[in-house]
């Protein structure tokens, strides 16, 4: 194509719209807003195809940009700019402005793309991404429950080494019920944990007060409801996980008979 008339657009991604300018080397420049729900991108997409143009670039921050690749695939070369690479360009900030700037170099070939990975390793990414979150916020109430047992002088991490384990997580149960130390140590179900009941003598002295019961408590329901909302997202790793793992064995050479 005549490079003097080649048309390329910058679409300058917000959560709810976003702001494109088209622009070619013959002084074509518009500009338009679109909303970011099925009918934006839609119209977007008619826009974009209406004036022919050939190569739309967007800026790899967050998810935002992942709905206008589904709806622009197959039409028109699709860029995806590194959002440190669009920083060092870009100056003064305004959507209009930054969306102009940005179509410029684009169409100048300033951009290197980023790979755009296959949605099946995509919907992999996001969903171990959320079970890392998922974790996270377990970790972070298990660390409040090690706080509220150090608030109450109870020193069970020194004794167990996971106390949120099978049998501290026992231990901790019984405090709740107001157990006293000698009936806890008696029903322990490790016997490698019941061979230490003068450590655990030593470091439970105390009970618990009535606040850090119910943290306790609140912190051990909202950590099952995340141990099982973790199991789910473990099973369907599995599931998306064995077709990389068939294509990586697929991809060994085979040995060569004698």
């Amino acid at each position: 194509m005549n490079a003097e008339k080649e048309i390329v657009c910058r679409a300058d991604i917000h959560r709810d719209f976003l702001v494109a300018t088209m622009i070619s080397r013959s002084g074509l420049k518009l500009q338009e807003q679109f909303g970011m729900d099925h009918d934006g991108l839609l119209a977007f997409r008619s826009w974009i195809l209406d004036h022919r143009c050939l190569r739309v670039a967007v800026e790899s921050t967050g998810n935002y940009w992942y709905p206008i690749f589904c709806i622009l695939e197959g039409h028109v070369e699709f860029i995806l700019a590194n959002a440190f690479q669009i920083r060092n360009i870009e100056c003064k900030k305004t959507d209009r402005l930054d969306s102009e700037r940005i179509a410029i170099s684009c169409l100048n070939n300033l951009i290197k793309p980023s790979r755009i990975y296959p949605k099946d390793y995509q919907d992999l990414r996001n969903i171990t991404r959320s079970r890392e979150a998922l974790v996270n916020a377990r970790s972070k109430l298990k660390n409040q429950i090690h706080q509220s047992l150090a608030v109450c002088c109870i020193k069970l991490s020194s004794v167990i080494s996971d106390s949120l384990g099978k049998s501290g997580r026992y231990i901790i149960e019984q405090l709740l019920e107001g157990k006293t130390i000698e009936q806890i140590i008696s029903k322990i179900p490790s016997k490698r944990v019941k061979k230490k009941a003068d450590e655990l003598r030593k470091a439970i002295r105390n009970g618990l007060d009535p606040v850090q019961v119910l943290l306790i408590k609140t912190n051990l329901d909202a950590i099952d409801y995340l141990s099982e909302k973790i199991k789910l997202l473990d099973a369907e790793i599995a599931i998306k996980v064995k077709p990389f793992e068939e294509d990586q064995i697929s991809s060994y050479p085979c040995p060569e008979s004698d």
